[in-house]
């Protein structure tokens, strides 16, 4: 499969939509982030919109010694920083994890819930995911499956059509290494930044818009307004004088 971000101006949310198509051109499926309190949730949707999976990127920041490594080659100083991504199903169980990642960790497992081997996931190359310049080194992951038969191998994802949420995984997590800060957060990108702003500008004129509008009817449209209301009320209900019909007495 290939991927391709798009950001939408006037839709899609807030956030690009992560699109992977097949070698024949057509949509496979596509993974989107989603509002969450706890970390950082992607749906992965199947080729026609419905979420078949969810996936979730936490960010552990432990104070004290930092990490030498990370501190030395990502400069992540400031304690140490462990990542964990968690896979569910439709229905939000839980059914696969990696171990505690320190930061851009080059290697690592996919367990299920059984602490049974779904996968093993392995950078090719020596290349630093914080690099902006062009080295001409592709950033390209390993990603390697155990044989059914042998011990200690998962059968979460038994056929190689059904592992297609581990590769989305990998790719989740590389294109979001691009943009982590030193302390596993991810930037926001330039997506996030237009529409984000477009958003806020349209609110402030929408504001801005409801107060000119209230001014105006407040200086200028209330004397004209109760001449109206006055007018009408003097046609449709006029006042009327009754007097009371008092009994006759006779002395």
């Amino acid at each position: 499969m290939s991927w391709t971000q798009q950001c939408s101006t006037l839709g899609g949310g807030l956030v690009p939509v992560t699109s992977y198509t097949l070698p024949s051109r057509g949509l496979f499926g596509s993974t989107q982030p989603v509002a969450s309190l706890t970390g950082n949730t992607f749906r992965l949707n199947d080729c026609v919109g419905y979420t078949r999976f969810f996936l979730d990127e936490k960010v552990y920041h432990v104070p004290g010694e930092p990490d030498s490594h990370a501190c030395e080659i990502y400069g992540s100083c400031d304690g140490s920083v462990f990542l964990q991504f968690i896979i569910r199903d439709h229905a939000g169980r839980k059914i696969a994890h990696t171990p505690y990642l320190r930061l851009f960790q080059s290697s690592f497992n996919i367990e299920d819930v059984n602490g049974l081997l779904v996968a093993q996931v392995e950078r090719i190359g020596r290349w630093n995911p914080m690099s902006k310049t062009c080295s001409g080194q592709a950033h390209k992951w390993l990603v390697k499956f155990p044989e059914l038969g042998i011990p200690g191998a998962s059968s979460l994802f038994p056929t190689a059509a059904d592992r297609w949420p581990v590769a989305e995984l990998v790719t989740v997590m590389s294109t979001r290494d691009g943009a982590r800060l030193p302390s596993g957060l991810v930037g926001p990108s330039v997506c996030e930044m237009e529409k984000t702003g477009l958003l806020i500008a349209s609110l402030v004129f929408l504001v801005a818009a409801i107060g000119a509008v209230t001014t105006l009817f407040v200086r200028v449209g209330v004397t004209p307004t109760q001449m109206m209301c006055l007018e009408f009320e003097a046609s449709f209900c006029p006042r009327r004088k009754r007097t009371p019909n008092l009994p006759k007495y006779t002395v």
